[in-house]
């Protein structure tokens, strides 16, 4: 087998609920491609709950990989590429959810393309390190939402961020800061250990925060070695960073061309009209949900 499909079932944090769910949209939705499905076993403390946990992931064919709790989700991903023989493998978190048919052949396709250097779900441009970016386009789309007086308190709460988060700047950068999210992705094996070997492993959230969007994150690893990160849709197209924000997967109206959701997409979705302004000013820079009261607003 080439591909591994790599699922993190977390004891902590989602436990077999997680596990159930994610294997019942696996079940649901065709991968359009052979692999092998492995299951990493992190932070299960009830033995009896990972005896059950070990049986799910058997009745599903999986092969389970029981691994230590630390690190972060990224941890988990460096130990199983170290016994992974495949070529490419997705990785998957514990909230990852499958939402389309074929949807791995779609990622194996895409990162077949010359310079691709990896293929996920979602992407964002937004930044740990604050800034304005999303800040005038949340205010004027809750003034047309919610009153002035919640623009204001917005404004004022977003005044107190930026002169709080200043230690970002360097380990961040600004917004634009164009990066695949770490809830499904699929990579070349040798390309990953070489960026983990570049990396230490995270050991708070921060360091975590940082291979992904980081200045020396993975997509940022990635391009500095000419190669480039793709968004996969559901409907099969691919979208460079660009064309993200119109791509459909994600903080986007309706998000319809999602292949794979998590707490995240779901966290979007079951947001207010106002709550879903605000997460598409801080990934966008610009509200996508109301694109003439903003306009308005210049």
């Amino acid at each position: 087998m080439t591909v591994a499909v790599v699922f993190l079932a977390r004891g902590i944090g989602g436990g077999l609920s997680s596990l159930r769910g994610f294997l019942e949209s696996y079940s649901l939705h065709s991968a359009g491609l052979v692999h092998d499905l492995v299951i990493l076993l992190k932070g299960w403390e009830e033995p009896m709950e990972l005896l059950e946990t070990e049986g799910v992931a058997r009745a599903a064919g999986a092969r389970s990989l029981t691994l230590p709790d630390d690190g972060f989700d990224w941890a988990a991903y460096r130990r199983a590429a170290e016994h992974l023989p495949h070529e490419f493998a997705c990785f998957l978190n514990t909230h990852s959810r499958i939402r389309a048919d074929g949807w791995l052949s779609i990622l194996r396709q895409a990162i077949a393309t010359p310079g691709v250097g990896v293929v996920g779900a979602t992407g964002s441009w937004g930044t740990v390190c604050p800034g304005l970016h999303g800040v005038l386009p949340a205010v004027r789309a809750l003034r047309r939402l919610s009153g002035p007086r919640q623009a204001a308190h917005f404004a004022a709460e977003s005044a107190i961020g930026l002169a709080l988060w200043h230690r970002y700047y360097r380990r961040f950068p600004r917004f634009p800061n164009p990066h695949l999210r770490s809830n499904a992705f699929l990579i070349r094996l040798t390309h990953f250990r070489q960026f983990c070997a570049s990396s230490p492993a995270p050991t708070t959230k921060e360091d975590a925060f940082a291979l992904e969007s980081g200045a020396s994150g993975l997509t940022r690893w990635l391009a500095a070695n000419a190669l480039s990160a793709l968004v996969a849709g559901a409907d099969g197209r691919t979208f460079a960073p660009d064309g993200w924000a119109e791509s459909g997967t994600f903080r986007s109206p309706g998000q319809p061309n999602l292949l794979v959701s998590d707490n995240q997409t779901r966290g979007y979705d079951s947001a207010t009209p106002a709550q879903r302004a605000i997460l598409e000013a801080v990934t966008w820079g610009k509200v996508l949900s109301f694109p003439r009261a903003e306009a308005r607003g210049r």
